[in-house]
């Protein structure tokens, strides 16, 4: 059986901090950059982050919808979270399912939605002013 007090079970890495995220869209990026403060804890290779993007202009954002500046590069599989937004994010026709995800080896969350018939997309980002995000993701260093 396990042992609670081997040195592998050891809690030996452990960090909390900021970092300043940025909300962008992959084809361009907004006049004026939109950054967020963003908070994350980290224990072992297990990050969550949870950014507040709030009341940010995005006017002359285009493209998928993409936050840079994640604490730690993701490691080769991705990690989820989930969001909430206000006129800040375009689904595909009857989008289901949305989901935020970082992205494998590198510091960059993209937004997905998936259509009734099964196939996840890009959300992409709506250009103007008033755009909220708030996310929360978990994700395992490289």
């Amino acid at each position: 059986g396990a042992t609670s007090n081997t040195a592998a079970n050891t809690l030996d890495d452990y960090e909390e901090g900021t970092f300043t995220a940025t909300l962008t869209g992959s084809s361009a990026a907004p006049n004026t950059a939109v950054t967020a403060t963003g908070s994350y804890t980290k224990v072992g290779r297990l990050v969550t982050v949870n950014i507040p993007i709030d009341n940010k202009n995005t006017t002359g954002a285009s493209g998928n919808a993409q936050v840079t500046g994640l604490p730690f590069t993701c490691g080769s599989k991705e990690g989820f979270g989930s969001y909430i937004a206000y006129g800040s994010l375009a689904y595909a026709n009857n989008a289901v399912n949305t989901a935020v995800m970082a992205t494998a080896s590198n510091t960059r969350l993209e937004f997905f939605d998936n259509i009734t018939s099964g196939a996840w997309h890009n959300s992409t980002i709506v250009a103007g002013s008033g755009k909220y995000i708030y996310l929360s993701l978990t994700y395992r260093t490289a």
